[in-house]
């Protein structure tokens, strides 16, 4: 995507704040592994892996477990 550094910290902030959103209106959960995990992989996902947004579907895909 191309994508520098500010604008991914940027949207691993946006992942983090629906983390709390999230653990918040459950009235539980661990957000630590998910905070721990937000920076690698909007590294991982903005910047290696190859996808395409408009065709999630498409066979030649990254795919990461």
């Amino acid at each position: 995507m191309g994508l520098n550094y500010y604008h991914i910290l940027k949207r691993v902030r946006e992942a983090r704040k629906l983390v709390i959103r999230g653990t918040t209106s459950a009235g539980s959960g661990h957000p630590g592994g998910s905070f721990s995990m937000a920076e690698m992989m909007g590294c991982m996902y903005y910047k290696y892996l190859r996808y395409d947004p408009k065709n999630p579907l498409w066979p030649d895909r990254d795919r990461l477990v």
